[in-house]
């Protein structure tokens, strides 16, 4: 019978130290923080706002020089204001802009538009 007790002892001892290891790196491993990769509607209408206000500091440089140039940037400006307002509507950017707020140096949207229209017509 004691070589079955010790059989049986050494089978426990083996089968404990097996999943030691597993539980160990379970336990040190980092938790993946999903909230870090979700953005809000803000800091997404902010992102964009900022690329937008880079495109039209550039395009009322290159005016006097290069209004094609200008003209594109411009016009993509205007691409990322319209998705600011059309998808990100509950953002508080959006309501400035929908309601003519001066936000690009001074100027509203509509008088960047406004501004498009007049280099296309001097082109």
């Amino acid at each position: 019978m004691k070589p079955t007790y010790i059989a049986l002892l050494a089978l426990c001892l083996c089968l404990a130290g097996c999943g030691k290891k597993e539980v160990e790196k379970a336990a040190t491993k980092e938790p993946e923080l999903r909230s870090e990769k979700v953005i809000t509607p803000d800091e997404a209408a902010n992102e964009l706002f900022v690329e937008a206000v880079e495109l039209v500091g550039k395009a009322q440089a290159e005016e006097g020089t290069d209004i094609a140039s200008a003209i594109k940037r411009y016009e993509q400006a205007l691409v990322k204001v319209r998705k600011i307002v059309n998808d990100y509507k509950k953002s508080d950017l959006a309501v400035k802009l929908v309601s003519g707020e001066t936000l690009f140096t001074g100027k509203s949207m509509a008088q960047i538009e406004e501004r498009v229209r007049e280099l296309q017509r001097e082109k």
